[in-house]
């Protein structure tokens, strides 16, 4: 051993609570980093994951109203592998303590294996295609249920045209555009209590909203290596005349957008 190196010895020796508190701090250091690296890794791929098995939309658009073929013309155009229409509207809720509460009604068509933004189900089941006992069911998101302290079989009265339709629970499920559950981007902080997700099958949903054979959102995936913005310009041309209101990729869907946020934040700290 050198003299150089017998020195830091005595040295270490003689200072080994403040060495040992230095190697605690770069040892705690070390750990934090490696823990909030595989943390952002693994989030980020099980994002991807849950976004790949449910088929998360690539693009989104919302009309006024437009009839249900309109669906088969832009599966037809050439880019778009996949496209689905479907029904989203805000209801308001009748809750027994008067409180205030919105509902956003979206409608799901069956196989759901076929579907563009397929449901996970969480507890309970799935609704059907057509109900043996006749009511209209609704499969909520779990974050709702909780907060709401819902039971399978409870039945939810929502206001349409001015009169009261009945919901029946049936189960809770989740998807990857709603993982974040908010009403708009001008909301803080999402509120269980005052605003949840109510999934119904899309024959069901016509018919409560009086939109027999109508849509008023399509969903779409792109093919491989395909021109995005020429596929995009010739979709708004098709649904210009039934008043397109609003078009908008993945990254600026607002469940999306919050957990990139939430996923730069965590980089950061990488």
């Amino acid at each position: 051993m050198g003299i150089l190196s017998k020195k830091i010895w005595r040295y270490i020796l003689r200072n080994l609570g403040q060495f040992l508190a230095a190697a605690a701090v770069v040892m705690g250091g070390i750990i934090v980093y490696v823990s909030m690296s595989s943390s952002y890794y693994n989030l980020g791929q099980a994002r991807e994951d849950f976004y790949r098995e449910n088929n998360f939309a690539e693009y989104n658009f919302q009309v006024v109203k437009a009839p249900e073929a309109v669906v088969k013309q832009i599966g037809m155009l050439e880019g778009v592998s996949q496209a689905t229409g479907r029904i989203q509207k805000d209801l308001s809720v009748i809750k027994e303590n008067d409180e205030r509460a919105t509902a956003r009604l979206v409608s799901f068509s069956l196989p759901m294996e076929e579907q563009i933004n397929q449901l996970t189900i969480v507890q309970g089941r799935s609704f059907e295609l057509k109900s043996s006992s006749g009511v209209t069911e609704v499969v909520l998101d779990p974050k709702y249920v909780a907060a709401n302290q819902l039971a399978w079989g409870a039945e939810i009265a929502v206001i349409v045209e001015g009169k009261e339709v009945f919901l029946t629970v049936v189960g809770s499920a989740i998807s990857p555009e709603f993982i974040y559950s908010m009403r708009d981007s001008a909301d803080i902080l999402p509120d269980a209590k005052k605003f949840g997700i109510f999934m119904v099958e899309n024959r069901q949903a016509q018919q409560i909203l009086n939109m027999s054979g109508q849509i008023n959102q399509v969903l779409i995936k792109f093919d491989p290596g395909a021109d995005q913005d020429e596929v995009v310009a010739s979709i708004k041309d098709i649904l210009r005349p039934y008043g397109l209101l609003a078009s908008f990729q993945r990254s600026d869907q607002l469940s999306d957008a919050m957990l990139e946020a939430e996923m730069d934040q965590l980089r950061g700290v990488t």
